[in-house]
């Protein structure tokens, strides 16, 4: 550049660059600072232009400051909203120094120029972005539209469109923004600007939490066709995933089966069979459940998901009662589980499920190895000794069951402590030993907490242990007494082995036990309060009454 100390100097120089090849402004700007010359004809543009010059290297050395001073020296001095470059240049200084405001005042210009104006459509453009940075989105989206219908450059077509769909976005106008966007996707299909828009259409049915809605708008247009084959499989798992993780477990099932039909040899199949699996669970579709977490076990051996499906699998099979195919995912995750959780539960899993498919001796190994792992509660260990106890009685084992019942019941106020002091009460009566039986049930009732169930089965032992016994009870001479009526519950037979007549009415029996105690020596008596259906009653009545006249 050259400074002239006089404009007629300036113009002089010119003459001289241009005679010698130099390119004038192309190579060689020259600015004259005496105005007293310009009326001349030709001074004018030169003046303009060498300010203009002036301005652009302040610009190119991001002397921003200068540059804004000598931009706003031409526009004082050749203004014109038709002029747009000075205001363009300008209001790019502003917002590299930060200032967003002024830059969107000085492009406001831009509204006065005629559509036909070098660079309108630049400055339209960065008008709305302008607009949009200092959050006048209305203003943004009229200057966008603007554009759009003034401009005849489909470039700027495409970017005025994005503006507007980046506006209505930012509002939440989503089914505006997708169709500006998908205006630029069928009118420069395969241009940067629609790879643009379809990033942003994507990401808009993500936002509207339907993104299996992005890919029958990719297929409906056949947008994936020039697709690698990795990429289209990539797009449609990743639509399948973000449906999933979305939570809607309704909608994911479709779109992953889709995934799945598609590519049935998809480098992703593993975790697609296993959100399916989860997605059937979360419907209540136990059954697809299972089937889906064993496709995923079959492609997976070891990892997060290899546990997890092996887990799922194993869950839902155990709730389905498939307690030899749950103990079976059970065994396997327990051998290739590196999560320290999935460990743990693999044991119990397998001690549970063994149990209930009444393989005892699978049952009694995984319950020991519950036992075994110093991580497990005392409820877990409470359950191993149960399911241990419990395996031994069912493969006749009684007396490694009844020393495992034995150390259950130190405990009688759980569940497993509960019914292990039943069963020993039980055995008590079975073996005869009836006074133990009335001890046992006295502790086992202050003991036993909210045990109720129990506690009642180990009454009514308790009820037939003194029933047997009193049959050593006779030979009284004097009987008074006043027993229960009525029938016994459910129409049960007497527990007493010692009477005639075995009946479900209560005075009878008891008028057998009362006649067979007294002493047989013609002067024993009894006083007994009975209903008069006693003598009358035919069938057992009858024989009760006879055998009565004869005994007395």
């Amino acid at each position: 550049a050259v400074l002239a100390s006089h404009d007629l100097r300036a113009l002089d120089i010119l003459r001289i660059a241009r005679a010698r090849g130099i390119s004038v402004p192309g190579r060689l700007s020259v600015l004259g600072i005496d105005d007293d010359e310009f009326g001349q004809p030709g001074v004018r543009n030169y003046r303009e232009d060498a300010l203009t010059r002036r301005a652009d290297c302040d610009f190119a050395r991001r002397d921003y400051k200068n540059a804004v001073k000598t931009y706003q020296t031409v526009i004082d001095a050749f203004g014109s909203p038709d002029n747009i470059y000075p205001y363009y240049q300008q209001a790019l200084c502003h917002g590299l120094s930060g200032d967003r405001k002024k830059k969107a005042s000085v492009l406001s210009t831009v509204l006065k120029a005629s559509p036909s104006s070098p660079m309108y459509a630049e400055a339209m453009y960065e008008l709305g972005r302008a607009q949009m940075d200092i959050k006048d989105d209305s203003s943004a989206l009229e200057t966008f539209k603007l554009l759009r219908k003034t401009t005849s450059d489909s470039t700027f077509v495409a970017k005025s469109l994005i503006g507007m769909g980046m506006v209505y976005r930012n509002s939440k106008e989503y089914e505006s923004a997708l169709g500006a966007y998908k205006r630029v996707v069928s009118m420069m299909p395969g241009s940067s600007y629609s790879e643009d828009a379809l990033l942003a259409i994507e990401s808009i049915y993500q936002s509207m939490r339907q993104p299996e809605k992005y890919l029958e708008y990719i297929e409906q247009n056949r947008l994936g066709a020039k697709k690698s084959a990795a990429e289209r499989e990539s797009m449609y798992f990743n639509t399948a995933e973000q449906v999933f993780l979305g939570g809607d477990s309704q909608q994911s099932i479709p779109v992953l089966q889709k995934y799945l039909d598609e590519f049935p040899e998809g480098s992703q199949n593993a975790q697609a069979w296993f959100y399916l699996a989860e997605s059937y669970k979360a419907q209540g579709v136990k059954e697809k459940a299972a089937d889906a977490y064993a496709q995923a076990m079959a492609l997976v051996s070891e990892g997060s998901y290899a546990e997890s499906s092996r887990l799922g699998y194993a869950n839902i099979c155990y709730s389905l009662e498939r307690f030899e195919d749950a103990y079976r995912g059970f065994s396997e995750l327990f051998e290739i589980a590196r999560i320290e959780t999935n460990k743990t539960g693999a044991r119990v899993g397998m001690m549970r499920s063994a149990f209930r498919a009444r393989n005892y001796d699978n049952a009694i190994a995984a319950a020991r190895e519950v036992e075994g792992d110093l991580k497990s509660s005392a409820d877990m260990l409470r359950e191993a000794r149960y399911v241990q106890a419990k395996s031994y009685m069912s493969t006749s084992r009684r007396g490694e069951a009844m020393d495992m019942f034995r150390k259950l019941a130190k405990d009688p106020s759980t569940p497993e402590g509960a019914e292990a002091e039943y069963i020993i009460i039980q055995n008590m009566y079975d073996t005869g030993d009836f006074q133990s039986v009335e001890n046992a049930v006295y502790a086992f009732s202050s003991a036993s907490g909210d045990q109720s169930y129990w506690l009642a089965k180990a009454f009514i032992t308790l009820g037939d242990s003194l029933s047997q016994s009193a049959k050593g009870l006779n030979g009284f001479d004097v009987i008074l007494t006043n027993p229960p009526f009525g029938t016994k519950k459910g129409g049960e037979r007497a527990t007493r082995d010692d009477i005639s007549f075995q009946t479900s009415n209560k005075q009878l029996n008891f008028l057998q036990v009362i006649y067979r105690s007294l002493k047989a020596d013609g002067k024993a008596r009894c006083a007994v309060v009975l209903p008069d259906n006693v003598l009358f009653a035919a069938g057992d009545g009858a024989s009760v009454r006879r055998e009565l006249m004869n005994f007395c």
